[in-house]
């Protein structure tokens, strides 16, 4: 799940405990929720590499991804109990990673995400050739936003289109 504050999610835990509670879900003892977090701005993950139930605020967040750059992050000591719960990890994304991610989502699924949806993408990816998660398991990975909404950031790492006259024959050379 991409992480700022936290607060999604705890909310998606919930709802899954609730599902539970309603008899929609059979079972979550199989479930592991992970955090997933921009370099730049990561007090979860910090707090999760050094085992503490205390998260220490970043004073200047700096990331790609504006959305989740909440350096004091008010459900941080939550989302810790959630990721023990879940027997989760919190993980973190350079910028790179981040914008390679959107690319490869877009490429391959269509979608155009924001970078939150880029951080948790990139993460994924990393789990599954670390062999934290197997690449043939069900898996669900939370892109939360739409790519217009940040397109500043993309940007700076696509091909810039070719410009050309409005002819059929032209056009045809190009895109064959």
């Amino acid at each position: 799940v991409p992480t700022g504050s936290g607060a999604m999610l705890n909310a998606i835990c919930k709802g899954f405990e609730e599902l539970q509670s309603v008899s929609l879900l059979d079972d979550l003892s199989s479930m592991h929720m992970h955090c997933a977090q921009p370099h730049g701005c990561a007090p979860i993950v910090d707090a999760f590499d050094k085992n503490s139930d205390k998260v220490i605020p970043v004073e200047q967040p700096d990331t790609v991804a504006k959305s989740l750059a909440i350096g004091d992050p008010g459900d941080g000591r939550y989302v810790l109990k959630r990721l023990k719960q879940y027997n989760g990890i919190a993980k973190e994304t350079n910028d790179k990673e981040i914008l390679d991610a959107i690319l490869l989502l877009a490429k391959t699924e269509g979608i155009f995400t924001e970078p939150a949806g880029g951080v948790s993408i990139s993460v994924l990816k990393k789990m599954v050739e670390e062999g934290k998660i197997d690449k043939d398991e069900t898996t669900v990975c939370y892109v939360t936003g739409n790519g217009l909404k940040a397109t500043e950031s993309i940007m700076t790492v696509l091909k810039k289109p070719q410009v050309m006259q409005a002819d059929v024959a032209k056009i045809s050379a190009v895109i064959g």
